[in-house]
């Protein structure tokens, strides 16, 4: 009627002018439950970018795509995606990713990022990377940013790095199958990494080729054996 109008707009003038046109999200149950499974992905320049959680990405291929799987996102700066938790990325094939060669950006084929530049996200909780085989993934085959308990077990990966900068002899940084910085609570268990271009290198902490070690990380462990108190 008339009179509830009335008092609606009211209502609506009477809010405070730094509430107006305010836009309330929800960063933590963004896109809940979301699953991507037995797709085909080929050719292609951009990626899989995965903003929220939970979800799964299991028993997928992608073939010559300019990447693989991101998870990362940028909730706190309001423009898009959520806070990625609880995500499995499971029996996937990746063949051919971002081969740029002699390039010093090249892709990760596998990764999560909780960083935007200088400014530390949320920490992604609870990623699981298992069961994928990665054939020529460009650059790192995955890596871990700023996350925390999650897990890398029984990944198989052939000839990272070998059209990279990294691939030159004697070039500096790191060159590993899996690299993990800035995390805690991490279990890398059971990968491969068949290096047939002898590009890798042997990271002095985990004495391997199959996981490097980056910087502020916090109790990690490698087959099973603390490498990071």
């Amino acid at each position: 009627n008339n009179n509830s109008s009335n008092k609606d707009s009211s209502n609506c003038d009477s809010l405070p002018s730094n509430l107006v046109g305010t836009v309330a999200v929800f960063p933590n149950i963004s896109s809940e439950g979301w699953v991507v499974k037995n797709s085909f992905f080929s050719d292609c320049y951009q990626r899989v970018l995965v903003q929220s959680g939970h979800g799964s990405f299991v028993n997928n291929t992608l073939v010559r795509v300019g990447s693989g799987v991101h998870i990362r996102s940028t909730p706190l700066s309001n423009n898009e995606g959520g806070i990625p938790h609880n995500t499995l990325i499971e029996g996937n094939v990746f063949v051919n990713m971002s081969q740029t060669p002699n390039s010093l950006f090249s892709l990760d084929c596998i990764v999560c990022v909780g960083k935007v530049g200088e400014t530390k996200l949320p920490v992604f909780k609870n990623i699981t990377v298992r069961n994928n085989v990665l054939v020529n993934p460009g650059d790192v085959g995955v890596q871990l940013y700023t996350c925390s308990d999650s897990l890398i077990q029984n990944n198989t990966i052939y000839n990272p790095y070998q059209l990279t900068y990294f691939a030159d002899e004697g070039a500096d940084g790191f060159a590993q199958g899996v690299y993990v910085t800035e995390s805690k609570n991490i279990a890398v268990d059971n990968n491969s990494v068949h290096d047939t271009h002898h590009v890798c290198k042997i990271d002095p902490t985990t004495n391997s080729i199959v996981l490097g070690i980056g910087n502020s990380n916090h109790n990690i462990t490698f087959n099973g054996k603390v490498v990071v108190p």
